[in-house]
């Protein structure tokens, strides 16, 4: 499975994104609810030799304004039942489809830990993810994406993985205190 296919789908997405009641002219959202993002997935889920791909989960913070243009600040925690994990700092941009559907995509750079999983040649790890979701009434949103992360060409060694997440995101103020 190739990333093109995914990227050529979201372009499609974006180049057709209707501008909504959270949009601006462009599609770009609007909306500046920070999010609290809860996923689960599978790690490594392309060139996983063994087959038995590790379960991936993650907590971000999404901030809701943004830092720059459209790109809002994000900060994340990963970790996998391979005993691999890290933590990520990087930006994502909203585009709204309509009123409801979304298309984010996102890079972070952070520290990872192979632990006793795949070792990805590093501890400087990027993560690049494109993701497709729908926004309720109430902000809250349901989202598939897919990752990739690897070292860049940083260590001899660069393995690389993907990972496929589903998230559900929380508007922050229902769950953080204000």
């Amino acid at each position: 499975m190739s990333v093109i296919p995914v990227v050529i789908a979201a372009a499609a997405a974006i180049a057709v994104a209707v501008p909504a009641s959270h949009t601006n002219s462009n599609g770009l959202s609007t909306d500046t609810t920070p999010l609290l993002s809860f996923g689960v997935g599978g790690f490594d889920v392309r060139n996983n030799a063994e087959r038995d791909i590790a379960t991936d989960m993650r907590v971000e913070y999404r901030f809701g304004e943004p830092l720059w243009y459209v790109f809002k600040p994000l900060i994340a925690l990963e970790a996998n039942s391979d005993g691999s994990g890290g933590a990520f700092a990087g930006i994502a941009a909203d585009w709204m489809i309509h009123d409801r559907f979304t298309v984010t995509p996102s890079f972070a750079a952070g520290l990872w830990s192979s632990g006793s999983g795949k070792d990805l040649g590093s501890a400087i790890e990027f993560r690049s993810q494109i993701e497709l979701g729908y926004r309720f009434e109430n902000s809250w949103r349901v989202s598939g994406a897919f990752a990739h992360i690897s070292n860049g060409g940083l260590a001899d060694r660069n393995p690389g993985v993907e990972t496929a997440t589903v998230y559900l995101h929380v508007p922050a103020d229902t769950l953080l205190p204000r």
